[in-house]
């Protein structure tokens, strides 16, 4: 007797769409999803279909626009059967197989559910639950499913969950995404906590001042990975300016007109003006590093948001970007702090932290860098603190994938990449990670830096 398969096929059954061939004919994908929008009934078959025909992330968040969110959101929860006798498979799956982290949050703010899985009406389940079958199509269909499977694990994660009055802040400002930072960041959650509530109490209060956040910590513990999810996941502009080498204000800013060289601009002058009055993240590395001269041009900017382009003297509103600063200063009282407080102890225990005490502490070792008329001018002081055992060997175990998916790439000569074409395959990849991380600690460089992020 043949027995049924027990896994779902790692390729979902093509779904045909619904003909509209008498009032539609227009060749684009998302013209026809966009006719249907506006002509037709909702319809989760022809949404299971433009996901799989490459219809575009914005095309599809506009088709779940038209009809009330409680009516969408429980047809998102009707699964699609291709064919009568057909497992039911959930929407979440079609985004799954396309790859696409973006696609799945659109969704699932839209009311799909990630514990939903394939159903059979017969004698037995017909295939694997939707996290699994997402990360076995990594191995299988040679796909980096990385922010994939992140994206699910934020849709579905039961960690502390935001306020309803943040929630409703962040939903008016159209920055629900934000949300999902803690789920992509391992090992910093009192960091990315903190930082939500900044910037939820910010929004709150509609103040007009910049949010300018000062995160302090070791290096390689996910400064720059956080402002680069938090630009992300917003869809803002972020530009990342090293501080290391700017010793005068025209290295940051340019010379004022008509000087040499005023009418180039720098990067961050020009970035500004192209973002006048908008929102952008402007994430200032090793800012510990910059000179008395730099620090006295920021002041104005970081009190007012009042700025002048160098290039031509037009003022600037520059109240909508958010600074993000990185430094490290109080490696030795964060460290201090994580070992006395949160070390080896339970969650419960870690929630109890007198974290106000270690700002307080860091406040002054920032205002003896920099001076208190500066200092005072951070919305926050955010520290970054060491991981614990499990966290470096997740951080080593994410370079070990971001390898494999390297070497796996095509080998291209006219782009000078001789290596490729290779499949890795670790054996004990557990082990092999927290010896990396073992090595890291005995060397004294944290998660690394660049190329050895923190972040997920």
């Amino acid at each position: 007797m043949h027995e049924r398969p027990t896994v779902l096929p790692f390729f979902l059954p093509k779904v045909v769409r619904e003909q509209f061939d008498k009032c539609c004919h227009s060749n684009s994908n998302d013209a026809y999803l966009d006719h249907a929008k506006e002509n037709h009934d909702f319809s989760v078959y022809n949404l299971a279909w433009a996901i799989q025909s490459g219809v575009s992330e914005k095309c599809i968040e506009r088709y779940l626009t038209q009809h009330n969110e409680s009516e969408i959101a429980d047809r998102l929860r009707r699964s699609v059967q291709t064919t009568l006798g057909a497992p039911f498979f959930p929407i979440l799956y079609f985004a799954a197989e396309r790859n696409s982290p973006e696609i799945v949050r659109i969704l699932c703010h839209a009311g799909a559910k990630p514990s939903q899985s394939i159903v059979s009406y017969g004698s037995a389940i017909f295939g694997l639950p939707l996290l699994p079958y997402t990360i076995l199509s990594a191995e299988h269909k040679h796909l980096n499913t990385t922010e994939t499977v992140v994206a699910l694990l934020a849709m579905a994660a039961q960690i502390e969950r935001p306020t309803v009055r943040e929630m409703q802040v962040a939903k008016a400002h159209k920055i629900m995404p934000l949300f999902e930072a803690p789920y992509h960041i391992f090992g910093q959650q009192l960091a990315t906590t903190q930082v939500l509530q900044r910037i939820a109490s910010r929004l709150l209060f509609n103040s007009q001042k910049p949010l300018v956040l000062f995160f302090t910590g070791l290096s390689g513990h996910g400064k720059t990975e956080l402002a680069r999810r938090m630009g992300g996941l917003l869809s803002l502009e972020l530009i990342i300016i090293d501080c290391t080498m700017l010793q005068y204000d025209t290295d940051i800013f340019g010379p004022w007109t008509p000087y040499r060289g005023s009418q180039v601009g720098t990067q961050l002058n020009n970035h500004l003006v192209e973002w006048d009055g908008k929102r952008t993240v402007v994430f200032l590395d090793e800012f510990d590093k910059t000179t008395d001269d730099v620090r006295q041009a920021m002041l104005l900017l970081f009190e007012s948001g009042s700025y002048t382009d160098r290039r031509n003297n037009n003022k600037i509103d520059c109240s909508k970007v958010l600074w993000i600063l990185a430094a490290n200063l109080g490696i030795k009282e964060i460290t201090k702090f994580w070992v006395d407080h949160l070390k080896d102890r339970s969650h419960e225990q870690q929630k109890l932290a007198p974290i106000r005490d270690l700002q307080i502490t860091l406040k002054q070792c920032v205002i003896q860098a920099f001076g208190a008329p500066l200092t005072g001018r951070f919305s926050a002081l955010i520290p970054f603190l060491p991981f614990n055992e499990g966290e470096r060997a997740i951080t080593a175990y994410k370079f070990m994938r971001e390898l494999w998916h390297d070497v796996r790439k095509p080998i291209d000569t006219n782009g000078k990449r001789f290596a490729g074409n290779v499949f890795v395959n670790f054996v004990n990849d557990g082990q092999i990670a927290q010896h990396i991380a073992q090595r890291e600690i005995s060397c004294r460089r944290g998660g690394g830096r660049d190329k050895r992020q923190s972040g997920c």
